[in-house]
């Protein structure tokens, strides 16, 4: 009601539908109770039209990472943080950052009808 005939619409939502959330299963980075509702590319586009709205374009983007604060996101895989920490620390890399997509979100731009 609040966008005009025609009116642009930009969502960013996570792709539950993609191969890297299919893989992580309940371990997936969006996997928290805030998330109420998980979309995939079919679902989202479903909604929008059933909402009035034509799909134009839906595209993954990519994150800029850095590796010091990504591996405190393994701390729940144990074994794997510990491996990977301390192989950044003797290789001094904690501070490098880098770009990555696992193409587990989506951004969707759809217009009013």
């Amino acid at each position: 009601e609040l966008l005009n005939q025609n009116g642009k619409l930009v969502i960013s939502t996570p792709n539950s539908g993609s191969l890297f959330a299919k893989i992580m299963g309940t371990k997936w980075w969006c996997s928290i109770p805030m998330h109420l509702l998980y979309f995939n590319k079919k679902s989202i586009s479903y909604l929008l039209a059933q909402n009035g709205f034509n799909v134009i374009k839906i595209k993954t983007h990519t994150r800029y990472i850095n590796l010091g604060n990504s591996i405190e996101w393994l701390k729940r895989y144990g074994i794997i943080y510990k491996l990977v920490r301390n192989i950044t620390n003797i290789l001094h890399l904690r501070k490098l950052n880098f770009k990555v997509t696992f193409f587990d979100d989506m951004v969707i731009y759809a217009i009013k009808k």
